[in-house]
């Protein structure tokens, strides 16, 4: 009977070797699925990131769209024209005075650099 014993347990030593490689494989499974899982997530809140902002570049791309079509019909009448002139180009009309605003000269300013004791020692030793 002992070899039936001695085969028993060595059955159930090899069971239970069997259970815990199929755990190990079964963690290692779980271990890449998670990983896999997080992966795509990242990638995921990436997306949603370019997203907005290609929604972003598309709305300012279609306000600058809009600005200039307006001017372009504005430029199409005359009004428009002789304004465009008179913005670029400081233009006026016949018998118009122009008055030129030029903002006035700041006064320079001069600062006074005290120096201290050291400042003046070092000065003096290096001959300044």
């Amino acid at each position: 009977m002992s070899g039936r014993r001695q085969r028993e347990a060595q059955s159930r030593v090899a069971a239970l070797w069997r259970r815990r490689a199929f755990t190990a494989i079964l963690l290692i499974a779980v271990v890449f699925l998670v990983r896999a899982a997080f992966e795509v997530r990242m990638k995921e809140r990436e997306a949603a990131q370019n997203l907005d902002h290609a929604q972003l570049s598309l709305d300012e791309t279609a306000a600058r769209e809009a600005k200039l079509k307006y001017d372009i019909e504005r430029l199409e009448t005359t009004e428009g024209q002789e304004e465009a002139m008179r913005q670029q180009f400081q233009m006026g009309r016949p018998g118009e005075g122009m008055l030129v605003l030029v903002d006035p000269e700041a006064p320079a300013t001069t600062t006074v650099v005290k120096k201290t004791g050291w400042q003046k020692f070092w000065a003096l030793v290096r001959g300044e």
